[in-house]
């Protein structure tokens, strides 16, 4: 609310603006966005939302352990704001590509197929409409709790299990 008083006027075009925004893929490593599904599937498809934290590296952890080889697609997906999209906020994209790259590198060598990318927008809602147009069978995340509304689950990891279409399984 603060942020509204502070913008004035000009917050309202600006949210309107956010709001009617979708998400969109800012950049992917090396295998590009996921394939589309084999048929028959060989292997569930496995969105693993990672932000950097320690809670998101223990969703990966857990996602390893309990499906690891039997994968058709473990797709790493960090969700960065709209600055971090634009020219000033090259240096945010950078270090999430490096962060990417470096826990995809780490499951390439157990022979998981694995891709990252990085999306741009609402997190909660742009892993969801990620994970539906790439025909996830999973969304796996970490819990971080840090606002009032997310001390039990986590405010990104609560709007997934409360809204997506696709299973979310919380790593806590």
């Amino acid at each position: 609310m603060l942020i509204a008083v502070a913008l004035g006027p000009l917050f309202v075009p600006i949210a309107l603006e956010r709001a009617e925004r979708g998400f969109r893929l800012v950049r992917s490593g090396p295998g590009g966005p996921p394939q589309p599904r084999a048929e028959p599937p060989a292997g569930p498809r496995i969105l693993i939302g990672m932000d950097g934290s320690a809670e998101s590296e223990h969703a990966l952890t857990t996602a390893v352990e309990l499906f690891g080889s039997t994968c058709e697609a473990v797709v790493l997906a960090e969700v960065v704001c709209y600055e971090a999209a634009e020219e000033a906020g090259q240096a945010e994209l950078d270090a999430a590509s490096t962060r990417l790259a470096t826990f995809a590198a780490s499951l390439e060598s157990r022979l998981l197929p694995v891709s990252f990318d990085i999306l741009v927008g609402p997190p909660a809602k742009t892993l969801r409409a990620f994970a539906e147009r790439e025909e996830m069978d999973l969304v796996v995340v970490g819990r971080r709790g840090r606002g009032l509304t997310g001390r039990l689950l986590g405010s990104v990891s609560a709007d997934l299990v409360e809204h997506s279409v696709v299973p979310v399984l919380v790593a806590t």
